[in-house]
């Protein structure tokens, strides 16, 4: 199970490091940081809404994490 966890966050960073790639984000910005924080964010917002998530809240709280490193 921690193997396919760890294929996915690699799956998941490397999105994050083309993005940096292509100018989308700072190129100082850490993939793997970028993606715990996140991550984390929205587990923590799905176990606060059990009953279903508002889908426009969680769209701005992924905004809200990504602002710190878009350009």
């Amino acid at each position: 199970m921690l193997k396919l966890r760890d294929e996915k966050d690699a799956q998941v960073v490397h999105i994050y490091e083309r993005a940096i790639e292509r100018g989308e984000l700072r190129p100082d910005a850490d993939p793997r940081l970028i993606h715990g924080v996140l991550f984390g964010a929205v587990l923590h917002f799905e176990l606060l809404h059990p009953d279903g998530s508002d889908e426009a809240r969680l769209e701005a709280l992924i905004d809200l994490v990504l602002a710190g490193v878009l350009l």
